[in-house]
């Protein structure tokens, strides 16, 4: 899972080309990119559950916020 946090028409673009690059690279592995953490927990857990684990949407994104929380704590230092 790719995520580009920022909004509006660049950002767009990003993804779109992070899609292509995925597509023809055809990783043996699911993929997506993804405009949000929800989105990519959702993404996440779903794939998860396929296979037979359980881990939720929200404890995945809430251990994602976590991260963030992390790096901007360590960034303002």
């Amino acid at each position: 899972v790719q995520i580009v946090l920022k909004a509006g028409f660049f950002a767009s673009i990003i993804r779109s080309v992070m899609f292509g690059v995925n597509a023809l690279g055809k990783p043996p592995y699911p993929t997506r990119v993804c405009a949000s953490i929800e989105e990519a927990a959702d993404f996440v857990s779903g794939e998860l559950s396929k296979h037979g684990q359980s881990c939720t949407a929200k404890d995945l994104q809430r251990a994602a916020d976590e991260f963030m929380s992390l790096l901007t704590d360590s960034s303002a230092s």
